[in-house]
């Protein structure tokens, strides 16, 4: 079965580009065009909205995309597992992550999976909970790793806790202390990292009902931790992130103290790839050693 249309019309959408999809995959810019067009005219309607800043889907790409997005991962499963079958160990594997794993775990896990598979490409895809859990839905990660939630519906597997700490201005009058009150947030300008998608600061807030005040929020995770280096805020962060992290802030444990556990979640883990069950051992034996 020929998929590579379908190939095409994904690369396409998810980097909002016909010329860098043709880029990626090695296609002329007439030939992808020509590709689209046909899959338009197999289709009957139009999928992509041509514009000066890009592509986007129509009404009725959108709709058919999920069954594209299935029939080209279910395409990929059967080759990497064909390829196990006949003692060939190639294949591709999209894996989510946060910011902070990406540097303190992966290189770790990549640099032993990559001596032992070094035909396996590795597609790295970096989100918050909330942006990685999307992503799963939609069938454009294998899995993820990332802290659990109450809410998720996916297979889960444990990793490490991560310690959730208090960062202050190093002139904080408590910034020498051992350890930082929760109940101590409430009366101080807080800066929210990652506003309404960080599940696990919000959690540490909401179960102690703290409410502080809130001048400030950022996307960006290092970000946060400028700002309270100018001495503009205190906020909450985790070990992994700081870890390394040259920025001049005083870490403090908090009290009580608070961690996030992160792991490994993915639709269903029996249903993975070949590449991916392997690629989840390896980090299931690696992570539980590293500092």
């Amino acid at each position: 079965m020929d998929i590579t249309k379908y190939e095409v019309l994904l690369r396409a959408v998810d980097c909002g580009s016909l010329t860098r999809a043709a880029e990626e995959m090695g296609y002329t810019q007439s030939g992808i065009s020509h590709m689209m067009k046909s899959l338009e005219t197999e289709f009957g309607f139009p999928l992509l909205v041509r514009g000066r800043s890009g592509v986007t889907l129509t009404k009725g790409g959108e709709s058919i995309l999920p069954y594209i997005r299935t029939i080209v991962n279910a395409n990929r499963h059967l080759n990497q597992n064909v390829s196990e079958l006949n003692g060939l160990d190639t294949g591709e594997i999209n894996i989510g992550e946060f910011a902070s794993i990406s540097i303190s775990w992966m290189p770790n896990i990549i640099d032993e999976f990559h001596r032992d598979y070094p035909n396996i490409m590795l597609h790295l895809i970096e989100g918050s909970t909330q942006e990685l859990e999307k992503l799963l839905e939609e069938n454009r990660l294998d899995f993820a790793f990332c802290s659990f939630q109450p809410h998720m519906h996916y297979d889960w597997f444990p990793l490490k806790r991560d310690p959730i700490l208090a960062i202050l201005p190093l002139n904080h009058p408590c910034a020498n202390f051992d350890s930082y009150p929760i109940s101590a947030f409430q009366n101080e300008p807080f800066v929210i990292p990652s506003m309404g998608v960080d599940y696990d600061i919000m959690r540490v807030l909401k179960e102690a009902k703290v409410q502080p005040a809130c001048p400030f929020s950022t996307m960006d995770d290092y970000a946060a931790i400028a700002m309270v280096e100018k001495g503009l805020c205190v906020s909450l962060s985790y070990e992994m992130l700081l870890k390394g992290n040259p920025s001049k802030v005083a870490i403090v444990e908090l009290d009580p103290p608070q961690y996030r556990t992160i792991g490994i979640i993915a639709p269903s883990f029996e249903a993975l790839s070949p590449a991916a069950r392997k690629f989840v051992s390896y980090a299931k034996r690696i992570v539980p050693t590293l500092p």
